[in-house]
């Protein structure tokens, strides 16, 4: 064979090899998105009035055979919202737009003919966290506003926990965002307020992970409805051991210029299978102690 020949015959090895490298990457990549998010399809919810309250009654995912409806998720019993200076908690007063515009960069949102929020009635034109993530209304939301940085803590409340299971078929945890044009960022929150690795939710159309819902949304601050979409999570997003214990979740977006966040507008229904009640801790346990002793020599008798 000719030098030509041997070149020839050289490149083509090295292009193969580099086209199996690539080849590869793309495989691992895709297998790491492999029972991490799933897109919603087939699901259903029920409203007395278009854009009114709304209440799930389901879903299924793409790539799952698993199911949720209301006999197996849970809602959140604690949370804090952080923007810039500002911090609210569970119960605090946030302040909304109701159709004012876009003077605040998160606030509580809700659809033209859903039940007012509280603080509607009291002046201050408000709502709060427990009534958009503690309950299940899909006709409330925070409405996000681009190039914002915030963070949002949503606890199962009471020292209750899921542990991670090891189980990569279905998804442990459903999100909706309305538009389906936005991203966040999501954390477990670990014991003593621990954070596991950051993974990206991207409710974008063009990016996959997400699948449309049955109804679409127009609220107070905006003056059309847009299309609602939802993400299916599992557990193994955050690259836990099995059985670590999850106490709720960190959402967040920056507002760093070319983020890819786009002030993403988070429907107030965040679920997932139900975390189970805290066992008593050992003080708790002493105080019931007599009790408990009477009922054990009730028991022997």
């Amino acid at each position: 064979m000719s030098l030509v020949g041997v070149v020839s015959v050289v490149r083509g090895i090295v292009m193969f090899s580099k086209n199996i490298a690539l080849i590869t990457v793309l495989a691992a990549a895709a297998a790491s998105q492999a029972g991490v998010t799933y897109a919603i399809k087939d699901f259903s919810s029920s409203a007395l009035v278009e854009n009114g309250d709304r209440t799930f009654v389901g879903t299924g995912f793409v790539g799952s055979s698993y199911t949720m409806d209301s006999s197996n998720t849970g809602f959140f019993g604690d949370g804090r919202l952080t923007i810039g200076s500002n911090s609210y908690g569970w119960n605090d007063s946030i302040p909304g737009d109701f159709g004012g515009g876009n003077d605040f960069a998160l606030n509580p949102d809700r659809g033209d003919y859903a039940t007012a929020y509280a603080g509607e009635s009291n002046g201050q034109k408000s709502g709060t966290l427990k009534e958009v993530f503690g309950q299940s209304n899909l006709g409330y939301l925070l409405d996000g506003e681009s190039d914002v940085t915030w963070d949002l803590d949503l606890m199962y409340g009471n020292g209750s926990y899921i542990e991670v299971d090891g189980n990569s078929t279905s998804p442990e945890l459903l999100m909706l965002e309305r538009g389906r044009n936005s991203a966040m960022n999501v954390q477990a929150i670990l014991a003593n307020g621990a954070l596991s690795n950051v993974f990206m939710l991207d409710f974008r159309s063009s990016a996959g992970q997400s699948g449309a819902a049955d109804y679409k949304l127009d609220t107070m601050e905006i003056g059309g409805e847009q299309q609602v979409g939802g993400i299916g999570l599992g557990l193994d997003a955050f690259g836990l051991h099995t059985g670590t214990r999850i106490y709720g979740y960190k959402f967040s977006v920056s507002g760093e210029a070319d983020n890819p966040f786009d002030g993403p507008d988070f429907i107030g229904f965040v679920a997932g299978k139900t975390a189970p009640t805290p066992v008593p801790e050992p003080a708790t346990m002493a105080v019931l102690g007599l009790g408990a002793a009477a009922l054990l020599r009730r028991r022997k008798k």
